[in-house]
């Protein structure tokens, strides 16, 4: 029982930062296991392809919803995705009203450390993230029903958008 509970806290603590803590987050330089920074990639790469798919075309607390992210690389180069969480590298954000970025309430843990995320050559991988509409805003909230905007992310490479209809209860 102590291990359960020890393990919920530490999903809400390192997965439920608030907006402004992940924002800050976002915005410090990305610096490596060796001390090195790197500059956030601010343009995609042409040779990583980033895309989303949903289990279903709508999302309710009832009916939940997998959202699978996939990323390729298409050379036959291995390929720095960028930084992020070495337990999270793939995810996925909402965008609402065409410019608010918010993050799923995905049940699962991440890290909070900044390690470089590679593909070998012509490899994929596909991440399963279960979502029921809640998103991460001080600290959690869900979206109001509607249509929304979804977009995948590995590393600092960014998907295009695909939409879901978020239902009320």
């Amino acid at each position: 029982m102590i291990r359960f509970v020890w393990a919920i806290a530490l999903l809400f603590v390192v997965a439920g930062c608030t907006v402004a803590e992940r924002d800050e987050m976002h915005s410090r330089p990305l610096v490596d296991a060796h001390g090195r920074q790197h500059e956030r990639a601010e343009v995609a790469d042409p040779r990583v392809r980033v895309s989303v798919t949903l289990g279903a075309g709508a999302v309710s607390v009832e009916e939940p919803v997998d959202v699978f992210v996939r990323v390729e690389n298409l050379s036959d180069d291995r390929l720095l995705l960028g930084y992020g969480s070495s337990s999270c590298g793939i995810s996925s954000f909402v965008v609402i009203d065409g410019q608010v970025e918010l993050w799923p309430v995905i049940r699962r843990i991440c890290t909070m450390d900044s390690s470089p995320i590679y593909l070998a050559p012509r490899a994929s991988e596909t991440t399963t993230l279960p979502w029921n509409g809640d998103v991460q805003d001080d600290p959690f909230r869900r979206l109001a029903p509607g249509k929304y905007k979804i977009v995948g992310v590995a590393g600092q490479q960014r998907g295009s958008a695909v939409t879901i209809e978020v239902r009320g209860d």
